[in-house]
């Protein structure tokens, strides 16, 4: 065979090993999510079981995206194995290819799942994962506290038992917690209006927004009342808003650059989502060294490999990768490494061990 039907071969096969892992994988994420929802729904009456297979599946890109290094792995190390098992890697050899060559084709594919991954998958994520959200609100009574910064300023959702509050101020100083511009709107769960309020300033205390010269217009907007101090009960901390700021999973990829610079001018710490943004900027490379450490571990004739070292192996890898990343996202988070090593560490450490076990067994 030519090379180049050789790689169209490799690439096929590592597809079909990755598209059955990832079907299977996302089947079992489905079901667990949707009993664990079934549980809950238990408490509610007359929820449908389409609707919970439907909230299942808004969950399910979020949390697929947490799977797909390890199906990159086990894909990789299943198509080098089943390669091995039925000598085809020995004919590859015979047709004058190195270990290099076809390694190289499953680690390109596995980059452009990682770019279809980041451009694609994530906005799609995010995207569902915001509806998902408003639905277990809906549905389950979950309460729903968003906080969303724009250029247009902060926007903040409250649900309360009997209604709806949502917050806009047009500009916010973290320092003092003070809110500029302030405009409140009161929703009942129908989400009819009620009320309006209108404030220069806002202030954020313990359990409370604190309103100076309110203006609270009624449901008709005829009737008008001023008010020196107004306030409003809240079961948002700074904290709680704080971490709602530095959680990016609702924010796309595309967003995530302009995101940071409004959080910059904010005031707010950007530490988290810039990690975050540089994690999603790893991944497609992250995606090509896991799949060259996966053949690395293949490369040895099948008659001297074991399936329960190779299973070993593969296993050991996952935890460790895993551990890994979450470990050095953790020291990045915490200041204690810098958010561009952090970030990019797991992906180089990687690399140098799949390099040097292929060059080990290449090379002797």
């Amino acid at each position: 065979m030519l090379p180049s039907h050789i790689h169209r071969y490799t690439i096929a096969t590592f597809l079909k090993s990755f598209i059955t892992l990832l079907v299977m994988l996302f089947a079992l994420i489905v079901m667990f999510d949707s009993i664990e929802l079934l549980r809950r729904a238990a408490k509610v009456d007359g929820l449908p079981f389409s609707q919970i297979i439907q909230l299942a599946l808004f969950k399910l890109p979020d949390a697929g995206q947490e799977v797909f290094p390890f199906v990159i792995l086990f894909s990789s190390i299943l198509t080098y194995w089943t390669l091995n098992k039925r000598s085809e890697l020995v004919i590859y050899r015979g047709a004058g290819l190195s270990a290099w060559q076809f390694t190289l084709p499953v680690a390109f594919t596995a980059f452009c799942i990682g770019v279809i991954f980041l451009f694609i998958l994530n906005p799609l994520s995010t995207l569902m994962l915001g509806r998902y959200e408003v639905l277990e609100s809906k549905h389950l009574g979950s309460p729903q506290n968003i906080v969303t910064l724009s250029k247009n300023g902060l926007w903040l959702k409250q649900d309360k038992p009997y209604t709806n509050i949502i917050l806009h101020a047009g500009g916010f100083d973290i320092n003092s917690w003070t809110l500029s511009d302030v405009t409140l709107l009161y929703l009942n769960k129908n989400d009819s209006f009620q009320k309006r309020v209108d404030a220069p300033t806002a202030l954020l205390n313990d359990k409370e927004w604190l309103l100076h010269n309110a203006v609270i217009n009624g449901a008709s907007m005829q009737s008008m009342e001023n008010k020196k101090n107004y306030a409003i009960e809240t079961d948002l901390s700074r904290q709680d808003i704080i971490d709602s700021f530095a959680d990016p999973k609702l924010v796309s990829f595309w967003s995530l650059p302009a995101y940071i610079d409004l959080m910059d001018e904010s005031g707010i710490s950007t530490r988290s989502t810039r990690m975050h943004y540089l994690n999603l900027l790893t991944q497609p490379f992250f995606f090509t060294f896991i799949a060259l450490l996966a053949a690395s571990f293949c490369l040895k004739p099948a008659r001297l490999q074991n399936v329960s070292t190779l299973l070993g192996l593969t296993l050991l890898s996952a935890f460790g990768l895993f551990f890994l990343s979450n470990f050095l996202q953790a020291l990045g988070a915490s200041e204690q490494l810098p958010v561009f090593l952090s970030a990019w560490a797991p992906s180089f450490i990687t690399l140098l061990l799949a390099v040097n076990i292929i060059m080990v067994n290449e090379d002797g």
